[in-house]
């Protein structure tokens, strides 16, 4: 029995022999157990991942230190070695939408707009989200007659930021530019209902009222721009200018000749159309004087001005005391041309 069982011990501890004579026992040193080749698999990919990782860390981060150096550049006037080095950043790093616009930047100062906007279209398409990329792209799209691009970028823009002021106001440039008056003055006050204090918005829409002839509407809008404090003196002397318009429109010949004169001499330059436009409304407030000086300025601009020579013509043909204003009830009002968006009396 004894034996018996022995023999039967040694049978079951015997190893079970494949046909070929080698050991069909699952952790016989042969071939690799297939837990152990799955996980070798894996720490190798993972491996694998891991110097992915490292690797574009490293290309982002010296795309970094290249755009850094090249701001540093461009504080130091050196605009083509920092163009050289974003251009060597963008190459280690071409998805930081960043540095397209930094390149974009530098490209609009040397006068480069197709290029430019060919890094600010990939600076949206690396971080399509980013309000600012697509109202950056619409300025230069719009600056470059590119109009129905520069809208759909507009467009792009609202739909990530639907009250952003920076693309509202490019909205109604555009609706400006493209004679869409509505929409554009429904731009601003949409601007005005978020920002109200928007100085901007209040001289875009009084301009289309004036533009309208509806001077009451515009008139309160002017006067609040030409009193405030915030305002620039460029935006004041153009609100106190459109101001005069408006008077002129009402009629209100002096309160327009005292307007356009204050706001003259600040605008960017004077031409010989606003200097005729205040020698008349000088002249339909009877200041004929005054009305002549202007006239001489508005001549000197432009020796052919046609509706400055025919009020010469008419200024010439009286006797004006050079000593004093005359005031001259009557003034033919109709043989003298009127500026555009000043309608002359049918009447006189």
């Amino acid at each position: 029995m004894l034996t018996a069982q022995h023999d039967s011990s040694t049978k079951r501890q015997t190893r079970r022999v494949s046909p070929s004579g080698k050991s069909s026992c699952p952790s016989a040193a042969g071939s690799p157990p297939a837990t152990i080749l799955v996980l070798l698999l894996v720490c190798g990919l993972a491996g694998g991942c891991t110097w992915a990782r490292k690797l574009t860390s490293r290309s982002e981060s010296q795309a970094r230190e290249l755009a850094d150096l090249a701001q540093q550049a461009q504080v130091r006037g050196e605009s083509e070695e920092a163009l050289d080095l974003l251009n060597e950043a963008v190459q280690k790093n071409p998805n930081d939408a960043e540095i397209h616009r930094q390149i974009a930047r530098i490209l609009l100062d040397q006068g480069d707009g197709d290029t430019a906007i060919t890094h600010l279209r990939r600076a949206v398409a690396c971080n399509p989200d980013d309000t600012q990329c697509h109202v950056q792209l619409a300025g230069v799209l719009f600056r470059e007659g590119r109009q129905e691009a520069a809208e759909a970028a507009v467009n792009a823009a609202l739909e990530t930021d639907p009250v952003n002021i920076e693309a509202l106001m490019l909205r109604a440039d555009l609706a400006e530019h493209l004679g869409q008056d509505s929409v554009a003055l429904g731009t601003y006050h949409q601007i005005l209902s978020c920002d109200p204090g928007n100085n901007e918005a209040k001289l875009g829409a009084a301009t289309i009222q004036i533009m309208a002839e509806k001077p009451k509407r515009a008139a309160p809008l002017l006067r609040s721009l030409c009193q405030c404090a915030d305002a620039t003196p460029q935006l004041q002397a153009e609100a106190e200018w459109v101001l005069g318009i408006a008077y002129g429109q009402e009629s209100r010949w002096a309160d327009a000749a005292e307007s356009l004169s204050a706001a003259l001499p600040l605008r960017k330059q004077g031409t010989a159309d606003d200097w005729y436009r205040l020698a008349y409304s000088r002249y339909r407030a009877g200041d004929l004087q005054r009305a002549r000086e202007s006239l001489l300025n508005a001549l000197s601009l432009a020796p052919e001005h046609q509706n400055a020579l025919a009020m010469a013509a008419v200024l010439n043909s009286r006797n004006i005391d050079a000593d004093r204003a005359v005031i001259l009830a009557g003034l033919p009002a109709s043989s003298v041309p009127a500026p555009p968006g000043w309608q002359v009396p049918v009447a006189e």
